[in-house]
Order: structure tokens, then C-alpha cells, then sequence
């Protein structure tokens, strides 16, 4: 007999009901970062919403009363992280999600005059990100040697370049190896996140490669993307905007630097995607058409799509078909598949993206072909 279909038999005779959870992760959520998390930000603009506060006003997320436990500040950089982080832990949250670096680069790209650093000057900035970074984690989530026993989600440095903004401004520079130079810095700082989460074993999104599929060849960007049925703009050309079909949302605030509500969505989902993985976790992702009603547009009735973003979650020792979140495939997770059979629980309706209401055989193929993985 093979071995998936011992895992069938073995399927057959499970009848022990197990839960296995990160419990209490979830309990009280806090966030470091700049004005793409800033939850003041918002006041002046009703229809926006970033990724902290759809999670907080459409799945429960617990970010504190008035989200004071989202400590992220418009203009922060890295440099803001080790005393944001102090607050998370004055708050004693449970999980922490820290986004930053842009604004360190922006200070980079607005020098006057522009000019292109020595590589001294690179390693020097890129060191002191790479500290600050180390600071706020080590302060929120203790050492690997001696954890904290918060839990952490971290997201990447977005890939600037790409975004309306400075891709303008890469386009009319005369020092363009400013900007070469920049995204040099953000790939080492990137490495550097991705080799902490796996001492630490927490999850990464990686919204630098998002951003990057998201926009398409730097030769021929994407214009758009598809939200279901709607069109939502990535080019946010305030100097020439070409005509808007319909239905239509933009991607982008006016400043062609902000993701708007649509695009934020995509990380909420992302986040989402991370803490459901890493620690079991049983939250449910937004539909493009609930992003897009958060953010007042129009939606075509009983249309229910997902953008797929599982592919910009990096989980160390997380194999797909892990239930129990212990990076291991084995019995435990085939008693908690068991006990979902046929239920329309989250954590095992993983096939297709975003689940199709049942735990059922499909979902019982990606267990069995990671199999004692």
C-alpha cells in the first residue's frame, strides 16, 4: 500500500477532534510603521482605508480602543521603529506587524542636489535601517535564544521604484543610478528581513515582489488591474489621466505614491495569509468586492472574486497542509483535517485560493502530497 493510500486509511479512522491554535494571538494587535499604516491618515479622507483598519473594521482585528495600538506614524522611518516598538510592549500585545522603509530612501531620493552616494555611504545607510529594524524586533519579540513570546509579522520594504511617483521621476531624473542605488539598498535590507524572520521563524510578506507582479515589466507596465469586474488604475497620471471606464477605482492616491484602498486591501489580505499560516489563525480574506465597497465604489451584485496573493507569503518550516502551524505534515494535522471535514473552516479550505466553502478531497490532496514533510 503507497503512502497516500495509507494517509486515506488513516483518514478513515481518525475520530479524535483537535484544535490547534496560536491561542490568543489575535488578542491585542499592534503596528509599527509610516503613513502607509498611519491611522490618522484617514481623517481627512472617508473612503480610505489602509490595510490595519479594514482588518480592524471588517474582520475584528483588535488594534486597541481607536486603534491605539497602532503606533505607526506618517513620515516615520526606520529610525521611528525602536520607540514605536517600546509602546507595543507598554500595550503588552500579543502580535506586532511592522512595514517600513520607504520614507528612508525617499530621504535619500529628496536630497538637493540629487546625486548618486559612494558605497560607504550605501552601507552606511543600509546599516543603520538594518539596526533600527533589529531594535524594534529585538524590543517587541525579545531574542531567538530568549523570546518575548509576542509574535511578529513582518512586511518588507515595497519596491519604491515602481510606484507612479518616483517611476516619474526615474523617467525625468539626470542621475538615474540615484534610484539604482536605492533599490540596491532595499534589496539588502529585504535579505536581511527574510534571514531574521527565519532566526525567529516569523512570517514575511513579501510586498516588494508584490508590487513588482503587480505592475508588470518596467518596459511595458500594467495600467491596471482587475478587481472582479472593476478596473482599478496603477497609473495615477494627474498630468495626462487618460479616460476612466466603468465601473472604475483608482489604485493610487493623487500624490501617485499612496496605495488607496484597493491596493491595501491586497495587503490586508496579505497579512491575513501570514497570521493564518504561521499561527493558525481563522480569519477570513476580503473579497476584491468588499475592498472596493470599503472603498465607496460600485460592485457588480452577488460577484465574489479573490485576488491570489498566497505567493507573497514567506513562512519558515511551513509546508503546505501544516494545520497545526509546528512545520511538520503528519497526524496532528490529520486529526485537525478530520475534525473540518466537510466544515467551512478557514485554516483547512485552503484549495482553490481563498476556499470554496468545504474542506472536502481537494483540500485533502495538498495534506497528502506534502505528506511527513
Amino acid at each position: 500500500m503507497n503512502r497516500r493510500m495509507s494517509l486515506i486509511a488513516m483518514v478513515l479512522m481518525v475520530g479524535l477532534v483537535v484544535s490547534v491554535t496560536w491561542g490568543g494571538v489575535l488578542d491585542r494587535v499592534g503596528a509599527m510603521g509610516d503613513s502607509l499604516t498611519d491611522k490618522n491618515l484617514e481623517s481627512g479622507y472617508p473612503t480610505y482605508q489602509n490595510w490595519a483598519m479594514q482588518l480592524a473594521s471588517e474582520r475584528g482585528v483588535n488594534f486597541g480602543p481607536s486603534s491605539i495600538y497602532n503606533r505607526a506614524l506618517s513620515g516615520a522611518t526606520t529610525g521611528g521603529m525602536p520607540s514605536q516598538a517600546q509602546y507595543l510592549v507598554n500595550y503588552d500585545v500579543t502580535l506586532a506587524v511592522i512595514w517600513i522603509g520607504p520614507n528612508d530612501l525617499m530621504n535619500m531620493y529628496s536630497s538637493i542636489p540629487a546625486r548618486e552616494r559612494t558605497q560607504a555611504q550605501l552601507d552606511a545607510i543600509l546599516a543603520g535601517m538594518i539596526n533600527n529594524f533589529d531594535s524594534a524586533v529585538t524590543t517587541v519579540a525579545g531574542t531567538p535564544a530568549a523570546p518575548s513570546g509576542r509574535k511578529m509579522v513582518f512586511l518588507n520594504c515595497t519596491s519604491l521604484n515602481r510606484t507612479p511617483a518616483i517611476s516619474f521621476a526615474i523617467e525625468h531624473t539626470s542621475v538615474p543610478g540615484m534610484f539604482v542605488q536605492g533599490d540596491w539598498i532595499v534589496q539588502q535590507f529585504n535579505a536581511h528581513i527574510r534571514e531574521l524572520a527565519i532566526e525567529y521563524g516569523f512570517p514575511v510578506v513579501d510586498t516588494y515582489q508584490y508590487l513588482e507582479d503587480l505592475m508588470g515589466p518596467v518596459e511595458s507596465p500594467n495600467t491596471y488591474v482587475m478587481f472582479g469586474d472593476v478596473v482599478v488604475d496603477l497609473t495615477r497620471d494627474i498630468m495626462s489621466p487618460p479616460p476612466k471606464p466603468a465601473p472604475y477605482d483608482d489604485g493610487y492616491w493623487v500624490d501617485g505614491f499612496h496605495a488607496n484602498t484597493s491596493l491595501q486591501g491586497l495587503v490586508a489580505n496579505c497579512v491575513i495569509e501570514a497570521v493564518n499560516r504561521a499561527y493558525c489563525c481563522d480569519l477570513e480574506y476580503l473579497s476584491d468586492q468588499e475592498i472596493l465597497t470599503i472603498g465607496g465604489g460600485t460592485t457588480t451584485p452577488g460577484l465574489t472574486t479573490h485576488i491570489d496573493i498566497r505567493d507573497y507569503i514567506f513562512v519558515p518550516d511551513s509546508p503546505p497542509g501544516d494545520f497545526s502551524c509546528d512545520g511538520n505534515v503528519d497526524n496532528v494535522d490529520l486529526a485537525i483535517f478530520s475534525s473540518a471535514w466537510f466544515s467551512d473552516y478557514n485554516v483547512t479550505d485552503i484549495v482553490p485560493y481563498a476556499g470554496d466553502g468545504t474542506t472536502n478531497l481537494l483540500d485533502f490532496a495538498v495534506l497528502a502530497a506534502h505528506w511527513l514533510e
